[in-house]
């Protein structure tokens, strides 16, 4: 019998993008992608995007069960050359159940968290993808090692959980070498992009740098300071 993992603080997704969302390709295709999953609001009628209500500051909150998912859309709050359009929000507690039967799926929460963040994707097309939780072990990197705040860009870790769109593909050595990538999971998305789960349970192991990170990140550190001697000599 699963049993769900006990885990702090909160896990959240954000959808970065180098251009600004209007309302309408941002609203309505994100509560299309949760209905069809299943994620609805408390009210007895659907959540319809010509008549939401936002609560503070553009949240709209969705259920998974008794699971509560915050949508906050990034409307008119813009900032830099890139940034989240959207960000997902949910309790970590109970995300994930102990056991590893069956090993290479999810079940319960994560399962359906998981296919949110690929259906998003396709529907929106964002640039990355990326995940941290706001209470992780001690040690562990900040969640600004997974987050982007200029274009090109450029990434201290690898999330978690992450979806890379082609020019960050390309960044990270092509699609060859990323779908190579050592990690729990590695998806091709309808869009192109490709989804990286590194390991099964959140953040396992992630005080230090994992697979992924030596095959990505210091793939790119080693390539760049080969540059570096080429052009010197």
């Amino acid at each position: 019998m699963s049993e769900p993992l006990r885990m702090e603080g909160r896990i959240f997704a954000s959808f970065h993008s180098t251009e600004r969302s209007e309302p309408e390709e941002l609203i309505e295709p994100t509560l299309s992608v949760c209905a069809k999953l299943g994620l609805a609001s408390k009210s007895p009628t659907p959540l319809d995007p010509d008549e939401i209500t936002f609560s503070d500051r553009n949240r709209v909150v969705v259920y998974d069960g008794n699971r509560q998912v915050r949508l906050n859309f990034r409307i008119g709050d813009w900032s830099g050359a890139i940034d989240s359009m959207l960000n997902i929000k949910t309790p970590a507690n109970g995300f994930v159940s102990t056991d590893a039967d069956p090993d290479n799926e999810y079940t319960g929460f994560a399962r359906d968290f998981v296919s949110l963040i690929r259906d998003l994707t396709v529907e929106l097309d964002p640039v990355y993808v990326s995940t941290h939780n706001t209470h992780v072990e001690p040690n562990t990197p900040s969640p600004e090692t997974v987050i982007p705040f200029e274009t090109p860009i450029e990434l201290e870790r690898i999330p978690w959980l992450g979806v890379y769109s082609e020019p960050l593909i390309d960044w990270f050595g092509g699609r060859d070498h990323v779908l190579e990538t050592p990690a729990w999971k590695v998806t091709e998305l309808e869009n192109g992009s490709i989804l990286i789960i590194t390991t099964r349970t959140p953040w396992k192991g992630y005080h230090s740098k994992l697979p992924a990170d030596d095959h990505l990140v210091d793939h790119v550190e080693s390539r760049e300071a080969a540059n570096v001697l080429e052009r010197g000599s």
